[in-house]
């Protein structure tokens, strides 16, 4: 599909609920938002670029998972060594459960995880 097949008006209302649920079930409602927004608007500056080569939904997704690795390296934002599982376990998760609003296991249910496994 070429890129003239996506506006970002159409993908906007799609995906920025869906970008925001992912973010909030990760970091909360009040960094969500700013995330959402964030991760739009590289979706926005980007579009001409996008290639096909994936789903217009994994493009996003990855954008937004970008994003929040960015967030999480940033100086401002207060480090714990709960986030660490976090950001191994964004690189595992599957496309098709992302958007669909399906409860992400809380960053400490995966440190608990990690730990009952070794």
């Amino acid at each position: 599909m070429n890129n003239e097949a996506y506006e970002f008006d159409n993908l906007y209302q799609e995906f920025q609920p869906k970008v925001f649920r992912y973010f909030a079930r990760l970091v909360g409602d009040d960094d969500a938002q700013d995330l959402a927004q964030e991760t739009m608007v590289k979706v926005s500056r980007g579009l001409d670029s996008f290639r096909g080569e994936s789903t217009v939904s994994t493009w996003i997704y990855r954008i937004a998972t970008n994003v929040l690795r960015d967030r999480f390296k940033s100086a401002s934002f207060k480090r714990d060594s709960a986030t660490m599982p976090l950001l191994e376990d964004m690189d595992s998760a599957h496309d098709e459960q992302v958007w669909t609003g399906e409860r992400t296991r809380t960053i400490e249910e995966i440190t608990i995880r990690k730990e009952a496994s070794t």
